[in-house]
């Protein structure tokens, strides 16, 4: 949708509409998914140390060991699957030319 601004008769270029414009369907190269999926193996793991490494800190100063270690390991994990979720979606998605909401 295309907004057209018109004074005293005049016409003037159309402005695109932020929320209204087109993407263009980007094909993505064999390579470059192979990309995006081997940087799951680096966030996993990395979510997994990030949990774990606040719950340990965590569980010193409130003297709560072993509670917010498990805890937080726990949501590291679910982290982990969150972004291995959202990569697969947007790479199965993109093939077909539509666009995913992260």
């Amino acid at each position: 949708m295309l907004l057209q601004l018109q004074m005293k008769g005049e016409k003037r270029p159309t402005i695109p509409l932020a929320g209204k414009m087109k993407k263009k369907n980007k094909k993505t190269s064999q390579p470059a998914k192979w990309a995006e999926y081997s940087t799951v193996g680096i966030m996993f793991p990395a979510s997994i140390a990030v949990g774990l490494a606040v719950g340990y800190f965590l569980d010193q100063v409130f003297k709560t060991s072993p509670y917010l270690v498990i805890i937080f390991t726990l949501y590291g994990v679910a982290a982990g699957f969150w972004n291995l979720v959202k990569i697969t979606k947007r790479q199965t998605t993109g093939d077909k030319g539509q666009k995913t909401d992260d």
